[in-house]
């Protein structure tokens, strides 16, 4: 995936507190109506169920053009560089 210069548009937050279907559900329903960035809110204890979360979100972001990312307490990451 190229990257892309985001001017403006809409930013999407998911929270995996709400599941992880429906995180997935909410997320690619939003990138099919046209979002601009999806990032997954990754300050919870659960590392290993953020990094499932964030290989399911980066194949979807990946399919739509999306990019996506974490802000955890290491700063911010894009998942298709880490």
């Amino acid at each position: 995936m190229k990257d892309k210069k985001i001017e403006s548009g809409v930013y999407l937050v998911v929270d995996p507190s709400y599941g992880e279907d429906k995180v997935i559900k909410v997320a690619e329903e939003s990138m099919r109506a046209g979002l601009d960035v999806l990032q997954l809110w990754a300050s919870w204890s659960d590392d290993k169920k953020a990094a499932e979360i964030g290989r399911r979100l980066t194949i979807i972001a990946m399919d739509y053009s999306v990019p996506f990312g974490s802000r955890d307490r290491g700063g911010w990451c894009t998942y298709r560089r880490c």
